[in-house]
């Protein structure tokens, strides 16, 4: 099965790709996002450290602050 597609997507040469970037948004779980980040953390670090410094961009942009949790 292949997931949204993602087993079809060309893989190789990630860096090379200068194409317009279609965008996502995905739903994930901590335990997934974890589990995503594990694997990216497998790949050659000129791959991954762009897409993990995105995810914990993303990830430190949406958690909430502490005054934002007290005001609920």
């Amino acid at each position: 099965m292949a997931l949204l597609g993602l087993a079809s997507m060309p893989w190789t040469g990630l860096r090379a790709q200068q194409q317009p970037m279609d965008f996502y948004h995905l739903t994930l779980s901590n335990q997934q996002l974890l589990l995503v980040a594990r694997g990216l953390q497998k790949l050659p670090y000129d791959d991954a450290a762009p897409v993990l410094i995105e995810v914990q961009r993303q990830v430190t942009e949406q958690t909430p602050k502490p005054a934002e949790t007290e005001k609920k």
